[in-house]
């Protein structure tokens, strides 16, 4: 099914995994991902690793996302989350990360992928909410203790992105906290962009700090803590957030 989200992922990650001519067994390149669920976890069993391991391995990143997830857990993030929603979890790398640190009474997932979803929700305790690609139809408002998400909002347009930060202010609790990294100033010197533009990927998407952050602020929140991590040829910003 084709979804909004889809309409603007990164071209890099949208070819399908194949099986190699003769042999039947699933090989990949690291450009190869997410177009089918499928051929990804099929790689991943061939191989003898979970997904995430094998995505992680296959892209050179061995270890990201499990530093990403602790440093949050640092920051509590994950301390007293009873409810967590985190958007586009994909390949399920942070979910289960975050499910290392805590144990949620209801987890739920936007994923419009329906292949991801579906292995999702087989093998993570989570509950898979229907994806519109710019909506958290599915969560009721102030209910949420985490708000997470990972490498979205750094291709997403502009105005799917602050119909999510809307979204995000309306279903967060007292207390919670939403985190997510953007492609920021401190993402974008010049020497940075000359590796993008020789990558020939052109999905990145500018989101400003001191815009997102004044939003968030408007909306009763304050900001917990930032930094910066690799991402593809170049890097991205985490924004944490807090609701007093």
């Amino acid at each position: 099914m084709k979804s909004v989200a889809r309409d603007f992922v990164p071209p890099i990650l949208m070819r399908a995994l194949r099986p190699t001519a003769n042999s039947g067994v699933y090989t990949s390149a690291a450009d190869s991902v997410y177009t089918s669920a499928g051929d990804t976890i099929a790689a991943a069993q061939a191989a003898g690793l979970s997904v995430g391991d094998y995505v992680e391995r296959l892209w050179g990143i061995q270890g990201r996302s499990a530093l990403i997830v602790e440093r949050l857990h640092q920051l509590g993030t994950t301390s007293a989350a009873q409810t967590v929603v985190e958007i586009g979890a994909g390949t399920g790398r942070y979910t289960g990360h975050t499910l290392k640190y805590c144990a949620p009474k209801r987890y739920q997932i936007y994923e419009t992928d329906n292949g991801w979803a579906s292995w999702l929700g087989r093998t993570y305790p989570v509950e898979v909410c229907p994806a519109d690609g710019r909506s958290l139809a599915s969560t009721e408002s102030q209910s949420v203790d985490l708000m997470q998400s990972f490498g979205t909002f750094v291709y997403l347009p502009f105005m799917i992105s602050y119909r999510y930060f809307k979204e995000m202010a309306r279903v967060a609790a007292p207390r919670a906290f939403i985190t997510f990294d953007i492609i920021s100033e401190r993402c974008l010197e010049a020497k940075t962009v000359d590796k993008w533009i020789e990558s020939g990927h052109d999905f990145p998407c500018f989101l400003s700090v001191a815009y997102v952050r004044q939003f968030f602020e408007e909306n009763g929140f304050r900001l917990l803590d930032s930094f910066v991590t690799p991402y593809d040829v170049g890097s991205s910003e985490y924004l944490v957030f807090r609701r007093p």
